[in-house]
């Protein structure tokens, strides 16, 4: 779905949050089919990194585990209530500690599916479904956020099926390749265990080859696929390597990195605006709380360019300030401020700004927040309308709060800097760390936001941060540009994200794995445990997995 949802033309603002919404909040997935998830605690996470061993296996009475470890299948804590398939049901019976070792054992997996053919077939299938019928259904709910917004609905049928076939055909290859070749290779690779590279590296090869699966996406809607993959890619890699002290793990690591992102996409959004994606250039533009030609005058007086007195003349004419009268290379000169907050003091232009970023901000939340409850718990209004309406305007509330708190930051730094004297004049080219400098104290505003959403949000802007760098390095000619280059970004990303669910699955946040468990084949799906005791039999052998 939301490879789908990004590849649809919705606005960016609503791309900017309804993704992070959905990761974090695990009653909502649950609502939806899904496991109820219980959020870990970073303490928690941080014990899971030290406790893996990264060469001895878990083992079952002596015997070793294919595919996931055991111990790492006791990382992942489900709701009792909701089980997703017959993986989730599974985990009721099967017990990882000493008593339920010396009751049960190991049995061989049992098929999934007749033959490769069979694997391959019934996975295009299914996969081709629900690409065809998930863009169907994100169509329609764009008409439908169009009709909420007042705008012009279109219902025509080349407009609801508008490359539903392309998707079909993409999550269709993507399933039939990569649990095809998972199936394949488990009877070949599998009985030699974990002394098999090629066994141990399987979800490798598998993922990097049905990435190929991409070439039947449009080209124009290649990019965002791309970049969502690739950023989780580098977080799992970051995991891996923090678990094998590689790298430090700490406290706040997300909103580090969101500070960090938010200082390259900042930088670029004021230098190098082609550089970004339209959308999310229109919508950072909507909600930075001065003009566009102030904006464009900032980035300009940072480069040592000329202003345009004319557009700055336009604006200040309409606040009733004084017109400009100077050289266009002449804005040094003035008083600190006196281009983008003429008549108002630094403290005064700063609370204006948060406030014009509420009421800009406030739009946006709303159907963000409200529209989910609507459409897959209106119940919950009936059953429980305090509690509901009161976590729903709480989540407006702050996310509301965090917005423009991020926007009022970004550009009150760079005038507050300019008056400590970093200045074009000053500093010469060294004065475009202003701008990046600006981006690292606006991502401090996600410390507003819950802890669950605070990640999704630091990979969104690390993703527009990345596509920013990477346009700009390739149109300087430091990076090669060839034909397929985007198919093979997205075969690594891909190959890195399905080694880590089939090898490492607790490195996965628990919200991706439920996902993945339902599409995708892991060794331990295969995995069964036979009671050999006959008062038990009967409910611990429960034949053929199908999940």
């Amino acid at each position: 779905f939301w490879f789908l949802y990004m590849n649809s033309g919705i606005d960016s603002e609503m791309d900017f949050n309804i993704i992070t919404r959905v990761e974090s909040h695990a009653v909502d997935l649950s609502k939806l089919g899904l496991p109820a998830i219980k959020e870990e605690s970073d303490k928690e996470v941080q014990e899971q990194l030290e406790d893996v061993d990264d060469v001895e296996r878990q083992t079952l009475s002596g015997e070793r585990v294919s595919g996931i470890r055991a111990s790492e299948q006791k990382k992942f804590k489900f709701d009792g209530t909701s089980k997703s398939r017959k993986l989730m049901k599974s985990s009721k019976k099967v017990q990882f500690d000493k008593k339920s070792t010396q009751k049960h054992e190991l049995v061989p997996y049992e098929r999934h599916y007749e033959d490769l053919w069979g694997a391959i077939t019934r996975n295009i299938g299914k996969g081709f479904m629900l690409g065809y019928g998930g863009k169907v259904s994100v169509n329609v709910l764009f008409q439908l956020l169009n009709f909420i917004r007042g705008r012009k609905v279109n219902l025509d049928r080349r407009v609801v099926l508008q490359t539903a076939r392309d998707y079909g055909v993409f999550f269709g290859l993507l399933l039939g390749i990569n649990n095809g070749i998972m199936y394949q290779t488990r009877e070949r690779w599998g009985k030699y265990g974990d002394k098999s590279k090629l066994n141990r590296y399987r979800g490798y090869l598998a993922g990097f080859l049905a990435g190929i699966s991409l070439l039947w996406v449009p080209k124009e809607s290649r990019k965002p696929i791309i970049i969502f993959a690739h950023v989780r890619a580098l977080e799992l890699q970051y995991r891996m390597a923090a678990r094998r002290g590689y790298v430090p793990c700490f406290e706040d690591a997300d909103t580090l990195l969101m500070s960090l992102a938010s200082a390259s996409m900042i930088h670029s959004w004021l230098f190098s605006p082609s550089s970004l994606d339209p959308s999310y250039v229109k919508f950072l533009s909507i909600q930075v709380p001065v003009p566009l030609p102030i904006v464009d005058a900032l980035a300009r007086m940072q480069a040592g360019l000329p202003i345009d007195i004319v557009a700055l003349n336009k604006i200040r004419a309409e606040m009733k300030v004084p017109l400009l009268t100077i050289d266009p290379l002449g804005y040094d000169k003035l008083p600190p401020g006196e281009i983008v907050h003429p008549g108002q003091t630094f403290l005064r232009f700063f609370t204006v700004s948060f406030l014009s970023g509420v009421k800009k901000a406030l739009p946006v939340y709303l159907p963000v927040f409200t529209l989910p409850v609507l459409l897959f718990y209106p119940l919950s209004l009936v059953k429980a309308p305090v509690k509901t309406l009161s976590r729903t305007l709480s989540g407006v509330l702050r996310s509301t709060v965090f917005l423009a708190l991020y926007c009022a930051t970004g550009v009150s730094t760079i005038t507050l800097l300019r008056q400590f004297g970093v200045t074009y004049t000053n500093l010469g080219r060294f004065a475009h760390i202003s701008p990046a400098i600006a981006g690292f104290m606006s991502g401090l505003a996600t410390l507003i936001e819950k802890k669950s959403r605070r990640i999704e949000l630091a990979l969104y802007v690390l993703g527009k941060a990345i596509e920013g760098r990477t346009l700009q390095l390739s149109r300087a000619g430091m990076l090669p540009n060839f034909e397929g280059a985007d198919i093979l970004v997205f075969m690594g990303s891909l190959s890195v994200i399905m080694h880590a669910y089939v090898r490492h699955a607790n490195m996965l946040r628990p919200s991706y794995h439920s996902v993945l468990c339902r599409f995708f084949d892991a060794d331990n799906r295969h995995v069964f445990i036979k009671s050999n005791d006959p008062a038990e039999k009967g409910e611990h052998n429960t034949g053929t997995d199908k999940s």
